[in-house]
């Protein structure tokens, strides 16, 4: 399957190589012209090797999004049980029996 899809690249940077007009090659094998563009120069870069796909996993991995006060508080929002204990969560000053969950 892979060598086909690398075949079938080959086919399409040899026919652009050989008449030069990108919206014939396009419209003769049913790609993009973007398509075409990106393999032609991942073609003249690297040869027939830069013709296979390659991995799109992050190179680097994601910044953090939540932080250890966040975690705590959304892992409380796990023990909760009522609509009233989470409210004393949000707003520990609004009189819900010592600032924390109610109990």
């Amino acid at each position: 399957m892979m060598v086909d899809l690398v075949k079938a690249r080959l086919g399409w940077v040899d026919l652009y190589a050989r008449c030069g007009e990108a919206g014939f090659v396009c419209r003769r094998c049913g790609i993009s012209r973007p398509t075409l563009r990106k393999w032609w120069r991942r073609y003249q870069t690297t040869g027939a090797a830069g013709l296979t796909d390659k991995s799109r996993r992050p190179k680097h991995p994601a910044a953090q999004k939540i932080f250890a006060e966040q975690e705590t508080l959304i892992l409380s929002f796990v023990e909760v049980s009522t609509k009233s204990d989470v409210r004393c969560l949000l707003k520990p000053n609004q009189g819900c029996g010592g600032g924390g969950v109610a109990g």
